[in-house]
């Protein structure tokens, strides 16, 4: 748009079609959250599942 590519009426649809995207992507995403558990290992070997803290964030 800074260089006249698209037009303003364009650059309009764009951003909302993305706002729409973002919001949906935010949904599917918390609703995917809710659904994953933690798996915990214990020291006999056996697995146990917990429910995910939701302030925890994961790093790759």
């Amino acid at each position: 748009m800074n260089r006249g590519e698209i037009s303003l009426d364009d650059a309009l649809t764009l951003y909302e079609e993305a706002d729409t995207l973002i919001c949906s992507s935010s949904k599917r995403l918390a609703q995917a959250e809710k659904k994953i558990e933690q798996l915990i290992k214990q020291r006999d070997g056996t697995t146990i599942s917990i429910p995910l803290d939701p302030g925890v964030t994961m790093n790759a």
